[in-house]
C-alpha cells in the first residue's frame, strides 16, 4: 500500500505526519549521499596528493625532512591542493553534522508515528471491515 493508498482511512494530521515523515527520510538520505560523495572526494584528493608529493620530493635525489618541506612550500600546487583537501573534509564534516541532525528529526517523527500506529491500524481495520 502506498500513502495515497491508505490516505482515506487517516485523519488529515496523521497523513500530514506521513507526509513529512517521507520528507524527512528524502532529506536525511540527500545529507547522507553527500557526505559520502564529499568524504570519498577528500580521500581520493588526499591520496593523489601525497601520490604527487612523493614523487616530486623524490626527484630531487632524497626523502629528508628538509627537502620536503622545501618541496611542500616551494610548489603553489601543493598549497592551493592543501586547501581544496581542507576544503573537501570541512564539507564532509558540515554534512555529516546535517545528516545527523535529519536522523535525529526523522527518528523522532517515527516515534511519534510508531505511538499512534495502534489507534491507525484500528481504523483500518474498522473500515475494511464495513
Amino acid at each position: 500500500m502506498t500513502l495515497h493508498a491508505i490516505s482515506r482511512y487517516m485523519d488529515q494530521p496523521t497523513q500530514k505526519m506521513m507526509e513529512t515523515l517521507i520528507k524527512r527520510k528524502l532529506k536525511y538520505e540527500g545529507f547522507a549521499k553527500q557526505c559520502k560523495r564529499w568524504q570519498w572526494t577528500a580521500l581520493l584528493s588526499l591520496a593523489i596528493l601525497l601520490f604527487y608529493f612523493v614523487i616530486t620530493a623524490n626527484k630531487g635525489g632524497s626523502l629528508q625532512p628538509e627537502a620536503m618541506i622545501a618541496t611542500l612550500l616551494g610548489h603553489e600546487v601543493f598549497l592551493f591542493w592543501i586547501m581544496a583537501e581542507v576544503f573537501a573534509f570541512y564539507a564532509s564534516y558540515y554534512y555529516k553534522k546535517k545528516e545527523e541532525k535529519a536522523e535525529d528529526e526523522y527518528h523522532r517523527l517515527r516515534c511519534e508515528i510508531i505511538t499512534k500506529k495502534h489507534r491507525l491500524m484500528a481504523a483500518i481495520r474498522s473500515v475494511e471491515r464495513a
